[in-house]
């Protein structure tokens, strides 16, 4: 496995991409999987774990429309001991209705290790600059 700072940019934002297409599929399974050795903060809550981060997902997943990610600006840093990254980033949330609509806008900030079986989250926190308020 390379130190390579380039091959490191290329695992996490795999990672990082990973995680936005099974969001905006609505696959709380996947993103659990993904997350299986990590703690998620959104919203104020965190959830650590694949079967915590399932049951936090599954409900909020019920409730909203599948979506696209945009995101920009990743900046990933490689730890001192090669075996730990970070990587922060811009989004914006869309949801296509009749007219494509903007529903949050935010930085994501996650922590990574790696083993022998490659990089994987260490935490993903999701903080929303701005989020649509939801119709009740």
């Amino acid at each position: 496995m390379s130190d390579a700072l380039g091959d490191v940019r290329h695992a996490i934002e795999n990672l990082l991409y990973t995680y936005a297409r099974l969001a905006d599929d609505l696959d709380a399974e996947g993103i659990g999987t993904l997350m299986a050795r990590a703690t998620v903060i959104s919203g104020g809550q965190s959830s650590t774990g694949r079967d915590e981060v399932v049951a936090r997902l599954t409900p909020l997943f019920a409730e909203v429309e599948k979506s696209r990610h945009l995101m920009s600006n990743i900046v990933v840093t490689l730890g001192p001991d090669a075996a730990t990254a970070s990587a922060t980033l811009l989004y914006d949330k869309w949801e296509i209705h009749d007219e494509p609509v903007v529903m949050a806008s935010g930085r994501y900030a996650s922590e990574f290790a790696r083993n022998e079986d490659g990089w994987y989250f260490t935490s993903h926190h999701v903080q929303n600059a701005w989020r649509r308020a939801v119709p009740a």
